[in-house]
């Protein structure tokens, strides 16, 4: 190979390892910003929180974190459910859960001294639509309810958005309101 060959095969050289560099700065860019501006962001955080938080496992039972000790106006801890399109070729972007008419009552929690609230069944990161109708990312732990402590008909099921229906029968908890240990 002559001089003048090598010198391009090394410029060409230089250059390939620059377009390379290049194009893989532009590929994190596009990632990051994939990850940054999208749900995939939130999706991602609430399962590390569940993994670092959720100390649960099947059939265990869980207890109202801070219901029985709040001065304030809030008696229960909102049970929420699964809703789905009555239309079947609509499509959702994600599962979204709104709150039921069925509650944890904290004065039947009182009343048997406990704060046991049900059973542990599993965990979900689902939608919820906010005051401000911003849809979030939540984490929500599946619960079969302590009966003592179980009210239903707390709300008027007109809360159900017009042209939809529950999902299933499953009942979830909003992951905070809970924790493994007994404190009444």
């Amino acid at each position: 190979m002559t001089e003048s060959q090598q010198a391009k095969s090394d410029n060409s050289s230089k250059y390939t390892k620059k377009a390379k560099l290049v194009l893989g700065a532009a590929a994190l860019l596009v990632v990051l910003a994939l990850f940054f501006f999208t749900p995939l962001k939130w999706r991602i955080y609430h399962f590390y929180e569940n993994l670092k938080d959720n100390h649960f496992t099947p059939g265990d039972k869980m207890y109202a974190a801070n219901l029985l000790r709040r001065k304030d106006s809030i008696n229960s801890i909102g049970l929420f459910r699964l809703i789905r399109p009555l239309n079947k070729n609509e499509k959702l972007d994600g599962e979204y859960v709104i709150r039921c008419d069925k509650i944890i009552y904290k004065d039947s929690l009182i009343k048997y001294k406990t704060a046991f609230i049900g059973e542990y069944l599993n965990h979900k990161v689902l939608y919820i639509k906010t005051v401000d109708n911003k849809k979030v990312f939540t984490n929500f732990y599946g619960i079969k309810p302590n009966a003592q402590a179980f009210l239903e008909g707390y709300f008027d099921q007109s809360r159900l958005p017009k042209g939809y229906t529950w999902a299933d029968s499953s009942l979830y908890v909003i992951s905070y309101d809970v924790t493994d240990k007994e404190n009444y």
